[in-house]
Order: structure tokens, then sequence, then C-alpha cells
């Protein structure tokens, strides 16, 4: 998998990552935190975006003003 960019929708509390590979089933941590909800979706020119969404859980993890870091996306462990 590959990260290519970060968009975070503050009015909506989603960050959308954008890159490519992404596989349904796939996690995304930050700061090496698994984030609560991931949609996947098709974007532009083949890059596969991933909606996160979690509500405050989320923002704990990229508050307000300060940079989410250590972003990574990965195949979920079956379970």
């Amino acid at each position: 998998f590959e990260i290519s960019a970060l968009q975070w929708k503050f009015s909506s509390s989603k960050l959308l990552v954008i890159g490519q590979g992404f596989k349904e089933g796939c996690l995304v941590r930050i700061n090496g935190v698994p984030v609560p909800k991931v949609k996947l979706k098709r974007g532009f020119g083949g890059n596969d975006i991933a909606v996160v969404t979690g509500g405050a859980a989320l923002k704990a993890c990229c508050p307000k003003g300060e940079m989410c870091s250590s972003p990574s996306i990965t195949r979920a462990s079956p379970l």
C-alpha cells in the first residue's frame, strides 16, 4: 500500500487517505493507533481513497491545528 496524500475535512470530521493499492478490510493507523471506521472509494486517476470517520475518537488522533503524523495503511489481520 502506498499513501500519497492526506486531506482533513474538519467540517465533517473525516480524514481522506489517498494512495494506491488499498483493499477492503485494510486498517488505517495514525501514530500507531487504529482509527475507528474506514470506507474505501475509488478516486480520480486510479487513486484509492480511504475515508476515515469516527467523530471524537478520530479528532483525538488528529487534533485541529496539529499535523497527523505517521499515518499508515495495512491489511487487517484475519479474525
